[in-house]
């Protein structure tokens, strides 16, 4: 078997393969018995019909075609490992170049390749927000207007009221063919916050007020019944982006007024909220754990985000056209569980966003495009900085997951984590999303100067690599669910 190998542009092996007359005239053997077996030919049992009269029958070219199959599954793989090509999925039969001699064409992409570029000199300060006593103040705030007590008042609106309207608001000026309404009258509660303008502005990080700022301060005063009309002009800063320099009138009818007691902040309320929170102190400590854990995950994604755009601009990749279809269609199946979390189908989105599932795929395409390479980047990453995974680490994240998908999984689905198969692609899938954090966190702490390119965050680690294929051992068809996950004993 000659081959002849040629790179595209594309990332893409062109494999030349010649086929020796013997291997091709044996193969049109099987293929005659193989096209005898499926067919009924006079005075012949099936399959049992002379070479000559299979021939005769179905002609030459029936039997080529049957042969040149047969000759595909088996020449490929052969072709494939003599080239030594790393390839990133199956590749197709192009072209038959000639019959005699036989030589056929394959199209194979290959493995993407990437080239990091100067990651080492990428320099970022880090620089988490400092969670301050005033944070902890208003989470504790929420927590008490979770616990607030609403009870109906015959008297007029005041601050801290919870009010029920009936509103609706339409545009001063309206361009043609532009639809006036603002907002379709609904009734709806309103929460009088504060009681001076200043204490209804949003703090650093919330969202306005809605409809507008200050919007809740035009209703002190007002009784259930009474009606007034409001004008307001969105400013050029406002966030709610859309509407900025529109001007509006709003129509507000009360409808009902309730107070809001709120509980004093004591010990008694600390228990309230959870019997781990023996007082007060307790609940603020945690208050303020949860929050910088918060706030530490925003900044981290946020900065990993801006490091890593940098560090895929520097880079150099390439990769064949189907390792990007197969992005785009990873992304329009997350697209798809997403909406289906919502209750929309994706026919549906489809027609209300006017698009055709090519255009979607296409609009995705940037998207997904940009993610592919940042998950390559991530994974050459570790691979220079010779990040590795801890076998009985793996095990553990293994054993975490998997009790997580039990308890959204049916019976039957539950199953087949039994199989060692699914079980293999699943450790394949948790290993490849802690080698991608790994990394993620490597490229932080470089970009931070927390320490330098190619040298581990603890000096002297040892990590024993795990093979994704070598992660769950064998288990029994009848075995428990839960015994494909056990962690091994590692010596």
């Amino acid at each position: 078997m000659k081959i002849e190998t040629q790179i595209t542009e594309d990332h893409q092996s062109l494999l030349k393969v010649e086929v020796d007359a013997n291997t091709l005239q044996e193969a049109q053997q099987r293929a005659a018995r193989k096209i005898a077996q499926r067919a009924r030919i006079p005075g012949f049992r099936p399959g049992k019909a002379p070479y000559s009269v299979i021939l005769r029958t179905f002609g030459p070219e029936a039997v080529f075609e049957q042969a040149v199959e047969l000759l595909v599954d088996e020449v490929y793989p052969k072709a494939v490992e003599e080239s030594e090509i790393k390839t990133a999925g199956p590749g197709s039969l192009e072209n038959i170049i000639s019959k005699d001699p036989l030589v056929l064409e394959f199209k194979v992409p290959l493995a993407p390749e990437v080239e990091l570029g100067d990651y080492a000199s990428i320099r970022r300060p880090y620089e988490p927000k400092a969670i301050e006593e005033a944070d902890v103040d208003r989470a504790i705030e929420e927590l008490r207007d979770s616990q607030a007590v609403l009870e109906p008042v015959e008297r007029p609106v005041g601050f801290g009221d919870v009010v029920t309207v009936k509103l609706s608001a339409n545009r001063l000026s309206v361009e043609e063919d532009k639809n006036p309404v603002l907002i379709n009258e609904r009734s709806m509660p309103i929460t009088v916050k504060g009681a001076a303008a200043a204490d209804v502005l949003p703090a650093e990080g919330e969202p306005d007020e809605w409809p507008f700022p200050g919007f809740s301060l035009n209703l002190v005063g007002m009784s259930a019944g009474e009606e007034k009309s409001i004008l307001y002009t969105y400013d050029q800063e406002s966030s709610f982006t859309s509407l900025r320099g529109t001007e509006a009138e709003f129509h507000v009818s009360v409808e009902e007024v309730k107070s809001r007691t709120l509980p004093d902040v004591d010990d008694d309320f600390a228990v309230s909220i959870g019997a781990e929170y023996p007082d007060v102190a307790a609940l603020r400590s945690a208050v303020r754990e949860a929050l910088e854990r918060q706030s530490m995950e925003i900044y981290n994604q946020e900065y990993d985000q801006a490091v890593i755009e940098e560090a895929v601009q520097g880079a150099a990749f390439k990769f064949a056209p189907q390792t990007l279809d197969e992005e785009v269609h990873s992304a329009l199946h997350d697209l798809e569980a997403r909406l289906e979390q919502q209750g929309i189908e994706m026919e549906m989105y489809l027609k209300v966003r006017k698009l055709t599932p090519e255009k979607l795929e296409e609009e995705l395409r940037p998207q997904a495009e940009e993610r592919l390479k940042q998950t390559l980047l991530l994974f050459k990453l570790a691979e220079v900085e010779n990040i590795q995974i801890d076998r009985m680490e793996l095990q553990q994240e293994l054993q975490r997951t998997t009790s997580s998908l039990l308890q959204t999984m049916s019976k039957k689905e539950a199953q087949q984590l039994n199989d060692r198969r699914v079980m293999g692609r699943l450790a394949s899938s948790v290993m490849e999303e802690m080698l991608s954090r790994r990394s993620m966190e490597r490229l932080r702490d470089i970009a931070s100067g927390k320490i330098e390119a190619g040298k581990a965050a603890v000096e002297g680690e040892q990590v024993e690599e795990t093979p994704a294929s070598d992660i769950s051992a064998p288990v029994a068809e009848d075995a428990p669910v839960a015994e494909a996950v056990q962690p091994t004993q590692t010596e």
